[in-house]
């Protein structure tokens, strides 16, 4: 996927890179609408951008020129066939007196077919250094919205979202495994000896959230695993993608 893209605060910078970054993201959010052709002339959005629901994150925003802007982009989302994605370049400068946004540098679109796939995606994404899924049954697949991530506040944030056999849905979360208004966190210690913390069964719902590193009084931590899996499960699998975060570290 090229170089792992670094974030940029969405109102970090000078006013014209704020004006930049926002531009470029009524544009993205733009392509896939029926009039976006109005406001290209080549390539089409239909090219550009061939995918339902397109999601995308913002990369460093560098100078070009005296005048310009170059705003390093990766857009992604559900194919005709599967999911797929791809690194784009927005050019933002002055044309008659208003700020115009000019795809440019359009990179190849990337299949996103495996896990391994996805995960090479997020790893391009991310801020937070990316854990692949671990301890897995055998037959756990990709779901129709393989990868959601985001840019905000300083950092991309980004989900992995599988389909497990006798289970369902289950999202990894990465930068954004916070527990927000839902049920109460519980403190837990992991096999790794890292800390973290994982919902309370008895408001749940069956759909139980395990997050770490986390203190005893944290709501949210940088690593995540949720869905309708029993805790015991969740914390297998975490323990298992902690042990493999250690031993890179180590």
């Amino acid at each position: 996927m090229g170089r792992r893209v670094q974030p940029r605060p969405a109102v970090d910078g000078t006013l014209e890179v704020q004006q930049a970054v926002r531009l470029t993201r009524t544009l993205l959010w733009s392509l896939d609408e029926p009039k976006a052709n109005l406001l290209l002339d080549d390539p089409v959005a239909s090219t550009l951008a061939p995918f339902d629901r397109v999601g995308y994150t913002i990369g460093v925003t560098r100078a070009e020129g005296e005048d310009g802007w170059i705003v390093p982009t990766t857009m992604f989302g559900r194919m005709k066939d599967g999911f797929g994605a791809r690194d784009l370049e927005v050019l933002v400068n002055p044309v008659d007196g208003r700020l115009a946004a000019t795809p440019r540098a359009a990179g190849p679109i990337v299949e996103i077919s495996t896990i391994e796939d996805a995960v090479a995606l997020l790893d391009h994404l991310v801020s937070e250094e990316m854990l692949a899924p671990a301890g897995l049954p055998e037959g756990t697949r990709l779901a129709a919205d393989a990868v959601q991530a985001w840019t905000w506040a300083g950092t991309t944030d980004g989900y992995l979202n599988l389909m497990v056999p006798g289970t369902g849905r289950v999202t990894f979360h990465y930068g954004s495994a916070g527990f927000g208004c839902g049920p109460s966190p519980i403190p837990l210690t992991l096999a790794t000896g890292t800390s973290a913390i994982t919902t309370d069964p008895t408001e749940s719902g069956g759909w139980n959230t395990i997050a770490w590193p986390a203190g005893p009084n944290a709501t949210s931590g940088p690593y995540g695993i949720s869905g309708e899996v029993p805790s015991a499960t969740l914390i297998a699998w975490a323990t298992a993608m902690d042990r493999a975060r250690l031993a890179e570290a180590g």
